[in-house]
């Protein structure tokens, strides 16, 4: 019988904190354009993979307006 396969990296999004309630996981080389079409706002997420050089990057687009 083949054995099930892990796909990774893996990075799997929580609408709770502490890896609790819905959760929607990704798998692959994947570029997420706006995690809150997803849920409102994520709360917690867990990123796994076996690679040594594997890295997970987030952008946030926060304005700031500074007033003079």
């Amino acid at each position: 019988m083949p054995q099930t396969q892990l796909r990774l990296p893996r990075l799997t999004l929580f609408d709770d904190e502490n890896y609790r309630g819905r959760s929607r996981v990704f798998r692959g080389n994947v570029a997420i354009r706006n995690v809150e079409r997803i849920f409102d706002e994520p709360e917690s997420l867990r990123f796994r993979s076996n690679g040594r050089g594997a890295t997970l990057v987030l952008f946030s687009r926060t304005l700031a307006l500074h007033k003079k």
